[in-house]
């Protein structure tokens, strides 16, 4: 049965399009970035080789010390979906989680929010942006053309207004075009759930518990996890998921705790 691990929400949002997963940046995690990243979640400590404190990271990124000393050595590298792990940690340790700090994600909320247009060099509507985020018209090409970013209050603004946009079949299709056009879904793939889950327990108890779980898709069934969610959203998303880990587990299988602002599912090619 599936390993015992710390409760998370889950985010469909995030998962399909690409944010607060490695799916949009598979490249390996070199070891200037491991360092930085880990030097902001553990600490330094000038007692160990790596100068690190290595422990604290390790309990707070959820693998074993030896692991990072092995991925700071050179002699493995993080896969795609730890090295998401450590990127996500290290951020929220910084503070810095509320904010926007990669211009694609910037692209991608902003499509979402205003839609496309196929007379601006970014491929944006920038009025309608502006419009919705009570912005001008300048501030929304810098973001896209010069490469800056939103301040924390309207990152925060900018999220919310996406996701209230997936409540439509046409958000959801906007949300998610960046992830369908980088061909991500169209290949097998490894799905990661960290929930509160388990088989419905029918008047004898109650068997869900915080777990991680994993399925494995073949590309045409990734295709199709994807499109349940633009067509129904995250129950129809959330249905399919707890239908593939039924499969792979035990019969009727639930996820509790279903949001769309945490994280939760991870994803990687197979």
């Amino acid at each position: 049965m599936p390993s015992r691990i710390r409760p998370a929400k889950l985010s469909l949002f995030d998962f399909f399009t690409g944010r607060n997963t490695a799916a949009l940046n598979a490249d390996q995690m070199d070891a200037r970035e491991l360092h930085e990243h880990l030097l902001t979640i553990g600490g330094a400590d000038p007692r160990t080789k790596s100068g690190l404190n290595l422990r604290t990271a390790a309990g707070l990124i959820g693998v074993s010390r030896r692991t990072l000393e092995r991925y700071l050595s050179g002699d493995r590298h993080p896969a795609p979906a730890v090295a998401d792990k450590i990127r996500v940690a290290s951020r929220k340790i910084a503070g810095l989680e509320p904010g926007i700090h990669d211009q694609r994600e910037v692209t991608s909320l902003l499509e979402t929010v205003a839609g496309r247009s196929d007379t601006t060099k970014s491929g944006i509507n920038i009025k309608e942006a502006a419009r919705r985020l009570k912005v001008s018209e300048g501030t929304v090409r810098r973001w896209v053309n010069q490469g800056k970013v939103p301040n924390e209050a309207t990152a925060a603004k900018l999220r919310a207004s996406a996701r209230r946009m997936t409540n439509t079949k046409r958000g959801r299709q906007a949300a998610t075009r960046q992830i369908r056009d980088s061909g991500m879904f169209n290949q097998p793939m490894r799905i990661d759930v960290i929930a509160n889950q388990g088989p419905r327990g029918y008047g004898q108890g109650d068997y869900k518990r915080d777990r991680r779980t994993y399925f494995d898709l073949s590309a045409d069934e990734a295709q199709d996890f994807q499109q349940a969610y633009i067509d129904g959203g995250d129950q129809a998303a959330q249905a399919y998921a707890e239908q593939m880990l039924s499969r792979r587990y035990v019969d009727d299988w639930q996820i509790d705790d279903f949001n769309v602002i945490d994280g939760g599912f991870t994803m990687r090619p197979r």
